[in-house]
């Protein structure tokens, strides 16, 4: 087959802006794009596939872009889009870099919420503690963190609410929810069940931050910034979220996840209902209703569905999928 692989160029923005001659330097969570693509070519290189690197910044990388660069091909990747913001013909496969970092998705319709793999609900039989649980422990998280310690405990008993980019397109097009809508009504609930709510700003963009903070103003909880996200989640009792990847990060820590959007986890997590979130979100918190098995299972099927750099013997799957 004909393959072609569309790289972003990582040391500019994914946005449309300045695109300098010379390369500059490329962020540490970048650096993982490289190795994937560098492991996904070797994949596609031992089927005995033609494979070419296109590389160009991720906003030039359009339809009409592909449709004259990749006449040929049999089979092309495109970075960081799904069906319902990037369409050209079934020939596509989408990649995008998850929660952990060194993990990407692949797959003919989107990520997470719109990958065809969703909802994942036949879930895995294997009864084995996954090796990622052990991540939490290591303390290996997405974005840089500051140190752990002992500081989040002064705030318990206590639900975490990580927050998101309002306009980032996992809220978008994977939920009916804002996320100041979600936090409105977890606040809400909190103020009428004397629940203390811990609030985390995202780390990437504090000043998409602002419309949230409008929202946590009105209500008596706690707002940080720099403290790590691993401390938040393991001394919490339930972890509230739109469809953040900490909601994954917080299954791995065997914590309650309640969820507003659809989220790639969402089978094992507590869905609630926006007409109903009092309740709702009471029942979460009063009910004893994690199961860890389940979890395991889950970490299983979502880890297989997955491609890991690190793993070489995740990319065989591609034989039957390309």
């Amino acid at each position: 087959m004909q393959v072609d692989i569309y790289m972003p160029r990582l040391d500019v923005m994914f946005k449309e802006g300045h695109v300098p001659e010379q390369r500059g330097p490329i962020a540490p969570i970048r650096v993982h794009w490289i190795k994937f693509i560098e492991q996904l070519y070797n994949a596609h290189d031992v089927l005995k596939d033609d494979v070419r690197v296109i590389e160009v910044p991720l906003w030039q990388i359009t339809t009409e872009f592909v449709k004259e660069h990749s006449k040929d091909a049999d089979v092309y990747y495109i970075p960081h889009k799904m069906e319902q913001t990037w369409w050209l013909d079934n020939r596509v496969r989408y990649y995008m870099q998850m929660v952990i970092p060194h993990i990407f998705s692949i797959d003919s319709k989107g990520w997470c919420a719109t990958a065809s793999s969703y909802p994942m609900e036949n879930l895995s039989k294997n009864t084995e503690r996954h090796h990622l649980f052990d991540r939490v422990d290591s303390g290996e998280t997405k974005f840089d963190q500051p140190s752990s310690n002992d500081t989040a405990l002064s705030f318990k008993p206590y639900v975490f609410f990580p927050c998101q980019i309002p306009h980032d397109e996992t809220i978008i097009y994977h939920s009916d929810v804002k996320v100041e809508e979600a936090l409105e009504m977890t606040l809400d609930w909190a103020s009428t069940t004397a629940k203390k709510v811990v609030i985390k700003g995202h780390p990437v963009n504090p000043g998409s931050m602002e419309s949230i903070k409008k929202v946590a103003n009105r209500y008596n909880c706690v707002w940080v910034d720099n403290f790590n996200i691993f401390d938040l989640i393991k001394n919490s009792e339930m972890v509230v979220t739109v469809n953040s990847g900490v909601g994954l990060e917080s299954i791995l820590a065997d914590k309650k996840v309640v969820t507003f959007g659809r989220a790639d986890y969402d089978t094992v997590t507590w869905k609630v209902n926006p007409k109903e979130y009092r309740d709702s979100l009471s029942n979460a918190y009063n009910t004893d209703w994690i199961n860890f098995e389940r979890y395991n299972k889950f970490i299983h099927t979502w880890y297989e569905t997955h491609y890991d750099y690190t793993n070489p013997e995740s990319f065989k799957k591609l034989k039957n999928f390309c």
